[in-house]
C-alpha cells in the first residue's frame, strides 16, 4: 500500500517549468509584508517642511557649550540651539532648564526634541528612519543596558509626538539636502553621529571606541562641500568636516539618522 501511493505521487510529479518557479516565487514574494522605507527629504522638502526661504543670510554666532558629563551631549546642542530659536519668550536659557526640559539621564532624540518644545522653540522639525526603538540595537553595546528600561518611555512619547505635540517625520534628509540649508544660514541641526566616523579623520584609530558610541553634534552652517560644527565634548568652538565624512557618521548603524533641524530667529540674525 505504501509503495503504490510512492508511486503515485511520483507518476502524477512534472519538473516545474521556468514560468511555474517564476509564478511560485511571485507568490512567495507577495506574502511578505513589505519594509516601507522612509521618505528622503532634499533641500526642497526640508525648506517647504520647515517654512523657510532658500535665500542666503548670515549664520549665527552660536556659543560653544561643553558638555558636563559624559551622557549629556545632547542637552549641550540643545542649549547652544535654542537661545537663536524661533521661540515664545526670548528669556535666557540656562544649563538648569534644559536639564529640567529634558528630565532624564538616558536620552534619546525625542527627549532632545520635547526639551526644546518645553523651552518654546517653535518650528523645528525631528527626522528619524525609526518612531519608537529599533529592536536590533539591543546587540550594539551602547544601547544594551537601558534598552529594555526605556522602550517603553520611548514609545510614549513617540505617541505624543505624532498626535502633534511635536513635529516628528519618519523620513531622512539627504545629503546635498541638508548641506543646501545648512548653506542658507538658515538652519541649526543637531545631529546624532557615531563618534568614531566623526572624528575617524583626525584621530588615531587605537585612540577610538571599537563599537558604535552615540554622539550629539549642533551644525550651524555650510560653505561648499565643508560644514562647520559645535561638538560638546570638543575644547575648541569651530569645527570644520567634509560634507561625505560628517554623511557617513550621520548614517551609521544605530544613529536612525536622526535630525532636529531648527529654523533659526532671522529677527535675530538682521538685527
Amino acid at each position: 500500500m505504501s509503495t503504490a501511493r510512492t508511486e503515485t505521487r511520483t507518476s502524477s510529479w512534472r519538473t516545474p517549468t521556468l514560468r511555474g518557479l517564476r509564478q511560485s516565487l511571485s507568490v512567495t514574494r507577495r506574502t511578505k509584508q513589505p519594509v516601507e522605507e522612509p521618505l528622503q527629504l532634499d533641500a526642497g522638502g526640508l525648506r517647504k517642511a520647515l517654512a523657510i526661504g532658500s535665500d542666503l543670510i548670515a549664520s549665527p554666532t552660536v556659543d560653544h557649550v561643553r558638555q558636563q558629563r559624559a551622557w549629556d551631549c545632547g542637552l549641550a546642542c540643545v542649549l547652544m540651539a535654542a537661545p537663536h530659536a524661533r521661540r515664545q519668550t526670548k528669556s535666557e536659557v540656562k544649563w538648569n532648564d534644559v536639564e529640567k526640559a529634558c528630565g532624564t539621564r538616558s536620552v534619546w532624540t525625542v527627549d532632545l526634541a520635547f526639551a526644546l518644545r518645553a523651552l518654546g522653540c517653535r518650528d523645528f522639525l525631528f527626522l528619524t528612519k525609526t518612531t519608537g526603538c529599533d529592536p536590533s540595537y539591543a546587540r550594539l553595546a551602547f544601547y544594551r543596558r537601558d534598552l529594555g528600561a526605556d522602550s517603553t518611555r520611548i514609545q510614549s512619547l513617540f505617541r505624543r509626538a505624532q498626535n502633534g505635540e511635536v513635529s516628528v517625520k519618519r523620513a531622512v534628509a539627504t545629503r546635498d539636502g541638508l548641506l543646501e540649508v545648512l548653506r542658507t544660514g538658515r538652519v541649526l541641526a543637531i545631529a546624532l553621529v557615531d563618534l568614531r566616523l566623526l572624528h575617524a579623520r583626525a584621530a588615531r584609530t587605537s585612540l577610538l571606541p571599537r563599537s558604535y558610541t552615540g554622539h550629539y553634534v549642533l551644525l550651524v552652517g555650510a560653505e561648499g562641500d565643508r560644514v562647520r560644527y559645535r561638538d560638546p565634548a570638543a575644547d575648541r568652538a569651530e569645527l570644520v568636516i567634509d560634507a561625505d565624512d560628517l554623511h557617513r557618521a550621520r548614517v551609521a548603524h544605530g544613529t536612525d539618522e536622526d535630525l532636529i533641524l531648527v529654523a533659526v530667529d532671522t529677527s535675530e540674525t538682521a538685527e
